[in-house]
C-alpha cells in the first residue's frame, strides 16, 4: 500500500465521520449559472462575512491578552535541563496517554473531557455545535425565527399562506455573528458537506438532541419529550399519518405566549412539516429548495417538540403562522450595568434620563461584540445579574400561574439548566487555571459552515481568552499568514506531516483553526470550501493536524519504521452501564504483537451522527500506512459505538445493543451474554423491520433525558457518556494502553 493511495481513503473516512451516512461527496462540477438564486446569495453573505472578519481576526491580539501565556498553577522544579543546546524552564507534569477527537457529532469530545477533567491530554474538537449556550441562541431566534409581531399577522390573516408577502412573514433574521447564515423558521440554510442538509435532516437532528437533554423549547413537568398539553399516548399510539391529520389541539391554561398569545385567544397546535421535492441531492437546484418551508407540500413529517398559534383555526400552521418558545423569562438584554446605551454614563453606571445621543455609541463600552468586545454583555443573547427581567414565567405573561412565575428569581427552562452546566463553556469559564491546564485543546471550523460551527468555537473559547488562559487564533490551514502552516500548502500536510511543529510552544497550548477560502468562487464553494467538511484537501489537513498533534504532544513517542500497517479489530463486551452488549473498533498499530513490551498511547475518535464504530475502526490502517514509514508515532485507536441502541417494534423493553447490517436483517450479539469472547456469545438475526433505533441514529455521547418515545425510565439504560469512560477502562484492562506517569517537560510543552 503506498501512501498516495491513502487520500483518497483518508477523505472518505472524515466524511464518514462527519455526515449522516452519506459517503463519497467528493468531487461536484458545475457552472456559474447554477448559482442563481437564494444559495448564492447566501454564499456571497458568508464571503463578505469572512473578508470583513479576515482583519478583525488580525487583531486577535487586542481582545484581553487573547495570545498571552497559560497562566499554569503548577510548581517549576529548580533544575534545568539541556534541549537542543538551548536552556529551558521546565515542569513536572502528568501525562494520562490518552487523546479524544471527532468530527460534528464527534466535536462533542469537549464536553466528555472537561466533565472528567484531567482524564486527556489532548482533545481535537472539530466542526460541531460545542458552545450549547450559543446553540440555544440559533435555535430560538434563528432557526425558529422570522415571525411578523402578532398584530401584522392578523391584520393579514387573509393572505396568511402566501410566501411571497412581506406582511405575511418578516424573515430572514440577519447574522450578527461572524460566518452566520439567514435563517427563519421557513428557510433553513441547505447544504450537501457532511450530509443532506435539507429540512428532514435538520428535524431528525434536533429532535435528536430533545432526545438527549429533553424538550428545551418550553417545560412540561410530565414528561421531558413534549410541550405542556400534548400527551405521551398522542405520540406512542398514532402513526405519523393519524399524527397529521389530527393535531393536538392545546388551548387554556398551556396556550400563552408573551409575543404571539398573550391572552390565550388562539389554540396552539401540533404540525407537520417537511422537505420539498427538490430534486438530486448532490445540484445546485437542491441546495436553493431543501431547507424551504412549502406550505401546499404535502408535509409528512410530525413535529411533536414544540406548538404552532393556529390564528384562523385551520387545523394547520399556515406560512405566517409562528412556532411558540417558552424557554425563558423574558428580560432586557442592556448588560450588567442594567441599562441600555442611552442610559449609559460612561462610567458603569446610569443615567435617570434617557440621553438618544448616546444610542449605539456603547458609553460604558459593554456592548457584545465575539471579535472585539466578547466580554461585553449587553445584546449577547443571555441574562446577567443587573439585566432587568419580567417575573412571568416561561411563558411571559403574568396571572398564568406557569413555571416560574413571582418567584423572585430569573428562571429559564430547567432543562437548559443542566445542558449549560454540563457545557465546556461553562468549565473554561469557571475551573481553576490548572485544572484547565492539565489537557491541551484544539477547535476547527469553516467559515461557510452550514451549522455555524466556527462561530460557535469561537463563543466556546470567551472564556480561554478573557482570563488570559494560553490561546491562538489561526486563520487558514496552509499558505498565508496566520495560517496555521503559513510556510506549507495545504496540499501538502499528507507528504510532510512529519516536518510541521505541532507543540504548545509553536502552536499554543490552546488554539482555534478557522478553514476556507473567503474568496472562493461558487464553484469552490460547491465542492465543500471551508464547509461542514471541507474539501478533500481539507479534510485531509484538518484529520492530520488532529493526529499529530494528540500523539506528538505526549513524551516519549515510539516512532519506527515496519513492514506492517497494523490491523483493525471490531467486538464487543457486556457494558454494565447500558446492561447490554455493546459493539466497539480498535486499531493497533504495526508490530503490536511482536513488542510484547511496549505500550502504547490511546487516541479516541467519535464516530459521526450516522457512523459505527466499525466502520472506522477499519479505516486504521490508513494511519498504520504512516507509522510505518516513521512519519507518525505509535498509537492505538479507540473507536466507541456511536449509535443508539435498537429495541424491537412488538416489545420496546426488548434492547439490542451489539448488532450489524447484513443485506436486509440485522445481526446482533445477545445483549445478556457476559463472555470476554465475543465468539463464545449467541448471534441472532432479526429482519430490518422488527428493530427501530432508541433515539435519532447519533446519540452524542450524552446520558439522555428520554428515548425517542418520551419514556424517561429508559434513561437509566442510556447512560451513552457513562459507557464511553467504562469502554475505556475496558481498553485499559484489555489491550497495552500506557499508563499515567509524570514527566518533567518544557514548561511551553
Amino acid at each position: 500500500m503506498k501512501i498516495s493511495y491513502l487520500v483518497a481513503g483518508l477523505s472518505v473516512l472524515l466524511l464518514a465521520c462527519s455526515n449522516g451516512g452519506n459517503q463519497g461527496q467528493d468531487v461536484f462540477e458545475t457552472t456559474n449559472d447554477a448559482f442563481e438564486g437564494e444559495d448564492l446569495a447566501q454564499a456571497d453573505q458568508a464571503t463578505d462575512i469572512a473578508k470583513q472578519s479576515d482583519a478583525k481576526i488580525d487583531s486577535f491580539s487586542d481582545i484581553k491578552d487573547v495570545q498571552t501565556d497559560a497562566q499554569n498553577d503548577v510548581t517549576v522544579d529548580a533544575g534545568q535541563e539541556i534541549q537542543d543546546a538551548k536552556e529551558v524552564e521546565t515542569v513536572e507534569r502528568r501525562f494520562t496517554f490518552k487523546a479524544i477527537g471527532g468530527v460534528s457529532m464527534g466535536a462533542e469530545s469537549v464536553v466528555l473531557a472537561v466533565n472528567h477533567p484531567g482524564y486527556f491530554d489532548f482533545v481535537g474538537s472539530m466542526g460541531g455545535y460545542v458552545d450549547l449556550r450559543y446553540f440555544t441562541k440559533v435555535l430560538t431566534h434563528q432557526i425558529f425565527g422570522g415571525f411578523c409581531p402578532m398584530d401584522q399577522i392578523l391584520k393579514n390573516i387573509d393572505h396568511i399562506n402566501e410566501k411571497d408577502n412581506p406582511n405575511v412573514f418578516c424573515g430572514p433574521v440577519k447574522p450578527d455573528q461572524p460566518y452566520e447564515w439567514k435563517w427563519d423558521f421557513n428557510h433553513w440554510h441547505a447544504d450537501n458537506s457532511g450530509g443532506h442538509w435539507g429540512r428532514n435532516f435538520y428535524w431528525y437532528v434536533i429532535e435528536g438532541l430533545m432526545y438527549a437533554y429533553g424538550n428545551l423549547l418550553s417545560y412540561n413537568p410530565d414528561n421531558p419529550l413534549t410541550p405542556p398539553g400534548v400527551p405521551l399516548s398522542w405520540v406512542d399510539d398514532t402513526t405519523d399519518a393519524e399524527k397529521c391529520a389530527n393535531p393536538v389541539v392545546v388551548g387554556k391554561p398551556y396556550n400563552y405566549n408573551a409575543e404571539y398569545n398573550p391572552e390565550g385567544k388562539y389554540n396552539l397546535i401540533t404540525f407537520c412539516d417537511g422537505e420539498p421535492d427538490c430534486g438530486d441531492h448532490d445540484k445546485p437546484a437542491w441546495l436553493q429548495c431543501a431547507g424551504n418551508y412549502d406550505p401546499n407540500a404535502p408535509n409528512k413529517h410530525p413535529v411533536y417538540i414544540m406548538l404552532a398559534v393556529d390564528y384562523n383555526n385551520n387545523g394547520k400552521r399556515d406560512y405566517g403562522e409562528p412556532v411558540v418558545i417558552n424557554a425563558f423569562e423574558r428580560f432586557d438584554d442592556v448588560g450588567t450595568d442594567g441599562c441600555s446605551d442611552e442610559y449609559e454614563d460612561g462610567k458603569g453606571g446610569c443615567l435617570k434620563v434617557a440621553n438618544k445621543a448616546l444610542a449605539g455609541t456603547d458609553p460604558n463600552h459593554d456592548n457584545f461584540d465575539l471579535l472585539k468586545n466578547p466580554g461585553g454583555t449587553e445584546n449577547d443573547y443571555w441574562w446577567e445579574k443587573g439585566e432587568p427581567y419580567r417575573d412571568y414565567g416561561l411563558d411571559g405573561v403574568a396571572g398564568t400561574h406557569d413555571y416560574g412565575e413571582g418567584n423572585g428569581k430569573y428562571d429559564m427552562n430547567p432543562r437548559i439548566v443542566p445542558l449549560i452546566e454540563h457545557s465546556a463553556r461553562k468549565f473554561f469559564a469557571t475551573a481553576p487555571a490548572s485544572e484547565i491546564n492539565k489537557t491541551d485543546f484544539m477547535f476547527d471550523g469553516g467559515i461557510h459552515d452550514a451549522i455555524h460551527a466556527l462561530t460557535s468555537a469561537m463563543n466556546m473559547t470567551i472564556p480561554l481568552r478573557l482570563r488570559g488562559l494560553d490561546f491562538h487564533m489561526y486563520y487558514g490551514l496552509a499558505g498565508r499568514p496566520g495560517s496555521f502552516w503559513p510556510s506549507g500548502k495545504t496540499k501538502n500536510f499528507l507528504a510532510d506531516m512529519d516536518q510541521i511543529d505541532y507543540s504548545g510552544e509553536g502552536k499554543g497550548k490552546n488554539l482555534l483553526i478557522a478553514y476556507g477560502n473567503p474568496d472562493a468562487t461558487p464553484e469552490e464553494l460547491f465542492k465543500g470550501d471551508g464547509k461542514h467538511v471541507g474539501t478533500a484537501e481539507q479534510i485531509e489537513a484538518r484529520l492530520v493536524i488532529f493526529m499529530n498533534m494528540a500523539v506528538r504532544r505526549m513524551p516519549d513517542p515510539i516512532i519506527r519504521k515496519s513492514t506492517s500497517y497494523g490491523r483493525s479489530y471490531s467486538s464487543s463486551y457486556y457494558s454494565k452501564v447500558l446492561g447490554c452488549r455493546r459493539n466497539y473498533g480498535v486499531y493497533l498499530p504495526p508490530d503490536y504483537d511482536d513488542h510484547t513490551n511496549e505500550r502504547y498511547p490511546v487516541i479516541t475518535f467519535i464516530p459521526g451522527h450516522g457512523m459505527t464504530a466499525d466502520s472506522i475502526a477499519q479505516s486504521g490502517p490508513l494511519f498504520g500506512a504512516f507509522m510505518a514509514k516513521g512519519k507518525l508515532p505509535l498509537f492505538i485507536l479507540a473507536v466507541p459505538e456511536g449509535q443508539c441502541c435498537y429495541r424491537h417494534k412488538d416489545d420496546l423493553s426488548k434492547r439490542e445493543c451489539a448488532c450489524w447490517e447484513e443485506k436486509n436483517d440485522w445481526k446482533c450479539v445477545d445483549p445478556n451474554c457476559k463472555a470476554e469472547n465475543q465468539d463464545d456469545c449467541k448471534i441472532n438475526k432479526y429482519p430490518k423491520d422488527e428493530l427501530v433505533q432508541e433515539c435519532n441514529s447519533g446519540h452524542f455521547f450524552v446520558n439522555f433525558a428520554c428515548d425517542r418515545w418520551g419514556n424517561k425510565a429508559m434513561a437509566s439504560k442510556m447512560r451513552y457518556e457513562d459507557s464511553m469512560f467504562e469502554f475505556l477502562d475496558y481498553l485499559d484492562s484489555h489491550y497495552r494502553t500506557r499508563k499515567p506517569a509524570e514527566f518533567k517537560v518544557p514548561v511551553n510543552w
